[in-house]
């Protein structure tokens, strides 16, 4: 999906006088936020080392969304988004200890201990990617986002954030599945019982009573139930992929498929950021079961000029590459987000596609996993830029 971007993130780029540099690599900071006090326009982090006065930060709420919770197929429905996406760009004014304030007001509002992070923003005046830009991983409570500010940005190799963003369901072995003969038709158990795969990870810290089964965790897809079900795909902008389910003919206990992620919300009145959604895990019983894909990560460039020279901005959800042989396949991971604001943008292309289902293998039929949707693309003109292409296209499904 192609969206415009709702100028939130940067009205005025705060520029060094420098020479140009060379960046690859990892170029932000991250860290937890614990707390947010709007009054006195600050923060309280676990850690401000590499934080200092006058530095741009991106803080950033990533998770909180209120769901439905119910034991059918409308589990992980959205009720409410909350806080998670909410965003704001900040310059620091004083830190004192772990405590980091702000030189304006914040404008938004962000719940506490809901995966709050802040991320620091590096600033250049002429800055050439001389080797690959990417993001620390997404690990539960900071990564996942590569951002940066820029008078001039000239790509002499691409960025990848691929795999960056929300995680995969992680496949488990269940030898005692299907103990009635029947399977399963659960939406949400815990990941103890063997009762299905875990859920892919998305918007919704889920307790632990909710990790497994079918129903979708918002953009995570679901789980493949007992007996071999395959799980959904992630998603982000459109809906991921469903899961395959077990049809073994000459075995009495099916395994009903893990459903898609559902699409988020991606318009300019609710101006969020999101990465991308994790694939469910496939249901294992034979040690094959396969893990779902990683989503996509974040990528926010504002810069007064892009020339991409024929380089890439790329943020892949991972593809389910191990075969799951007799047992349940992993959903792929979504593509993830691109956001940029600049006038000028050249000869660039943007890649943002799902990652593949899952394949399934021996004489079973055991469920397959679903594709990850495709990425989105937010921008700040009226169209894309001419020379500019994008390949936002969802996984297949194994």
């Amino acid at each position: 999906m192609r969206k415009y971007l709702f100028l939130l993130i940067c009205s005025v780029l705060y520029l060094p006088l420098s020479a140009q540099v060379n960046i690859s690599g990892v170029i932000n900071t991250y860290t937890v936020v614990d707390s947010v006090n709007t009054c006195a326009n600050l923060v309280y982090t676990q850690s401000a080392a590499g934080f200092s006065v006058g530095d741009r930060v991106l803080l950033i709420q990533m998770q909180g969304a209120e769901i439905n919770l119910t034991n059918t197929a409308n589990f992980g429905n959205i009720i409410n988004y909350n806080q998670a996406g909410n965003y704001e760009v900040a310059t620091i004014s004083t830190v004192s200890g772990s405590i980091i304030s702000f030189e304006n007001g914040i404008t938004r509002s962000y719940a506490n201990g809901a995966s709050l992070q802040l991320v620091r923003i590096p600033v250049y005046d002429d800055a050439v990617i001389t080797g690959t830009l990417s993001a620390a991983d997404w690990n539960g409570t900071t990564g996942g986002i590569l951002a940066l500010e820029a008078d001039m940005l000239t790509f002499a190799a691409d960025i990848d954030v691929s795999g960056k963003g929300f995680r995969g369901g992680h496949a488990g072995n269940y030898p005692a599945s299907c103990p009635t003969g029947t399977g399963t038709s659960l939406y949400y158990s815990d990941t103890l019982g063997g009762k299905g795969g875990a859920k892919g990870e998305g918007i919704v810290k889920l307790a632990a009573n909710f990790l497994a089964c079918r129903g979708k965790a918002v953009n995570g897809g679901g789980g493949g139930n007992d007996h071999n079900g395959g799980a959904g795909g992630g998603s982000l902008g459109s809906a991921g992929g469903s899961g395959g389910e077990n049809d073994e003919s000459f075995f009495s206990c099916p395994g009903s498929q893990g459903l898609p992620a559902i699409a988020l919300d991606m318009t300019m009145v609710s101006d969020k950021l999101f990465l991308g959604g994790g694939g469910g895990a496939g249901h294992g019983n034979n040690t094959n079961g396969t893990s779902g894909g990683d989503g996509g990560g974040l990528v926010i460039i504002t810069a007064n000029q892009i020339i991409g020279d024929g380089h890439s901005i790329i943020s892949n959800g991972q593809t389910v590459s191990d075969l799951a042989w007799g047992d349940g396949a992993g959903g792929g991971g979504a593509g993830g987000m691109i956001v940029l604001v600049s006038p000028t943008v050249s000869n660039l292309t943007i890649v943002a596609q799902g990652g593949k289902g899952g394949d399934v293998g021996a004489p079973q039929c055991t469920g397959p996993g679903g594709g990850g949707s495709g990425g989105v693309v937010k921008f700040s003109g009226a169209a894309l830029w001419p020379g500019v292409t994008t390949n936002l296209t969802g996984g297949t499904f194994g």
